[in-house]
């Protein structure tokens, strides 16, 4: 490539960061921000990342490495193009609640999930299974730590409650609870339904595949949904936390046809008091 700054098209450095549902958001946004432009992209390895190829964005979406505006490159040469002066773009908190670029048609052709996945078909019922979200992990640790100081929690974790309901309302088939702590999801919904322990690839699969979900407020699995091709259903959250506050979905609206809103705030784990009625019931370990 030749990197000259007078081009009329635009070459610009890009770190893709965090776990692969913000990752997926920083590609989106960026390439819809910047159409005309070539984004020179490193696949940072995350906390929730190992570092091993199978882990790459790239080898979850291969068809982004066909990607006219897309080249993907090594520390060795992002380290070079810097110091050459080459511009790297800025990750804000805003990038991850911008769904821009999502309405774009042309994206989801490059977000097609590698057919090396296509064996889950054949594992899960796509067709009466509902696929459920429960994400827990780091946010409920990082909430738990904010109220017990009497400060403001920074995501939304839901209750039991909102899972439980929707799953009874919804349930047809099996019911799969797919979770970052799955003993702890166990605990709080109970044993009459699959908690399958998949990595992150596999787990996309299944969102951008299900035809019947309740996710959490969490970028991977909104991410799996506004990539979706076919006609689903999906229950999501109606709330965001955005400056201590909590506030309307970014995310989704009443015009979203294959969505129902829930915005019950009761439903949404708060004080100090509910995290350790959950701490105590299921044994949690916070560190």
């Amino acid at each position: 490539l030749n990197y000259n700054h007078s081009l009329k098209i635009m070459e610009y450095l890009l770190r893709l960061i965090n776990g692969i549902g913000n990752k997926i958001f920083i590609l989106v946004y960026f390439l819809n921000k910047y159409p005309e432009d070539t984004l020179l992209i490193i696949d940072g390895k995350s906390h929730h990342q190992y570092g091993s190829e199978k882990e790459k964005i790239w080898h979850l979406y291969p068809k982004l490495l066909e990607h006219p505006r897309i080249k993907f490159i090594r520390w060795k040469e992002y380290d070079s193009l810097k110091l050459q002066g080459l511009k790297e773009l800025e990750i804000t908190n805003n990038i991850f609640h911008n769904i821009e670029g999502f309405s774009e048609k042309a994206i989801k052709k490059y977000f097609k999930i590698n057919s090396e996945y296509e064996y889950l078909k054949n594992k899960y019922d796509f067709v009466k299974g509902l696929f459920v979200h429960f994400r827990l992990g780091d946010k409920f640790i990082q909430n738990y730590q904010k109220v017990r100081k009497g400060a403001s929690k920074d995501y939304i974790v839901l209750k039991p409650e909102y899972y439980l309901k929707y799953i009874s309302e919804y349930k047809k088939g099996p019911v799969y609870i797919f979770s970052d702590q799955p003993k702890l999801a166990k605990c709080l919904l109970g044993g009459d339904y699959e908690y399958p322990i998949e990595d992150t690839n596999e787990t996309l699969f299944c969102f951008q595949n299900a035809k019947h979900l309740v996710i959490s407020e969490s970028t991977m699995s909104i991410a799996g949904i506004k990539l979706q091709t076919k006609k689903f259903k999906a229950i999501v959250p109606g709330y965001f936390v955005w400056k201590n506050k909590v506030i309307r979905t970014p995310y989704f609206t009443t015009n979203d046809e294959n969505i129902e809103i829930e915005n019950d705030e009761s439903l949404i784990l708060n004080t100090k008091a509910e995290y350790e009625d959950i701490i105590k019931k299921c044994k949690v370990k916070l560190n």
